[in-house]
């Protein structure tokens, strides 16, 4: 009698790199060790006082970039900066620029990227930033795929419970828009009283 053996194996689909914008615009997160050092050379002081490396991340923080949007795509950007001219056709490296017209142009340019990221934009920007980390990082990527799956089961989760709280929300809302139409008629029939009387007088 002849037992056949059945070897599972689990394969590991390697998470998107690359995410849309709101206005179309395909974003390649790509992580290099020039773009790592460029993130770690960059000043993040004005969005967060986290203190980070890239080239030597502790666990805190790819849970930290996760659960702070402004600093995960102050990070992109900073990634992306080199499709640019490409995708919204700002030439930040033109030569002949002032040390002011490239500033103005690079914020012009970052306002139009912060400007295109949506809720749905903001989830998949996440989504490719961890897999960016986890094709740069191959011997945590289990860790980093587990990490996401669970930020993604606690974002759902509250957006289910905002889903819940929809119809409370709407009576909140209901009750303060009666309030506030409430509030003016008796503001007015009192100033229409008062105009009366005076005219009377």
């Amino acid at each position: 009698m002849t037992t056949a053996t059945t070897t599972e194996t689990t394969e590991t689909t390697n998470p998107p790199r690359t995410f849309k914008d709101s206005k179309g615009r395909e974003w390649d997160l790509k992580l290099t060790l020039g773009k790592a050092k460029r993130i770690d050379a960059s000043d993040f002081s004005e969005i967060t006082d986290f203190e980070f490396t890239v080239l030597e991340p502790k666990r805190e923080f790819f849970a930290h970039i996760l659960e702070d949007p402004n600093l995960c795509f102050a990070i992109a950007w900073v990634i992306i900066l080199d499709q640019v001219k490409d995708k919204m056709g700002i030439d930040l490296d033109e030569e002949g620029l002032s040390d002011e017209q490239r500033e103005e142009r690079q914020a012009k340019a970052e306002w139009d990227f912060v400007d295109s990221l949506d809720g749905d934009a903001m989830l998949k920007g996440r989504e490719a930033l961890m897999g960016a980390f986890s094709d740069f990082f191959p011997e945590i990527r289990t860790v980093l795929s587990t990490l996401m799956v669970r930020w993604k089961t606690a974002y759902q989760r509250m957006g289910n419970k905002l889903k819940g709280l929809g119809p409370e929300i709407d009576n909140m809302i209901e009750a303060e828009m009666e309030k506030g139409l409430t509030d003016l008629m008796n503001r007015l029939k009192t100033e229409t009283g008062t105009d009366k009387k005076g005219a009377n007088d």
